[in-house]
């Protein structure tokens, strides 16, 4: 639509129709629905065979997928797992052989601390001296 200014000027203003802005309305509705994860376009591509087709999941996925392919209902208690308590030697034997490694741990350490105080009681050696120009 084309208006007249002030000064003779030409001013062209757009007023939107209900229709048109119905139409855009609508056309942004199927747009987003295109975009999205329900793309019934891409949905009947796949199934006539013109879409890509879903890639078979890697062998370690399919190992690792329960089943059933359900997933536990809430409330519902989780079942208990197969590992049970060590028995109270078992963990005794444990219990000593993580001292034993601790105490072999802390010996290395000791070592390499006292190497560490002979590098660091030398002096440090002066650079050499540039020659004069």
């Amino acid at each position: 639509m084309l208006q007249n200014g002030d000064k003779g000027q030409m001013i062209m203003g757009f007023a939107p129709r209900a229709g048109s802005t119905g139409f855009a309305i609508g056309l942004a509705f199927v747009l987003a629905g295109l975009l999205t994860a329900c793309n019934p376009v891409r949905d009947i591509a796949v199934s006539t065979g013109f879409g890509a087709k879903e890639p078979e999941p890697a062998q370690f996925v399919r190992e690792s997928r329960r089943g059933d392919g359900g997933y536990l209902p809430v409330g519902v208690r989780a079942p208990d797992r197969p590992t049970r308590a060590l028995p109270k030697a078992d963990v005794e034997a444990l219990t000593k052989s993580i001292d034993a490694r601790r105490q072999a741990n802390e010996a290395a350490g000791a070592t390499a601390r006292s190497m560490g105080a002979e590098t660091n009681a030398r002096p440090v050696p002066k650079p050499p001296a540039l020659p004069a120009e």
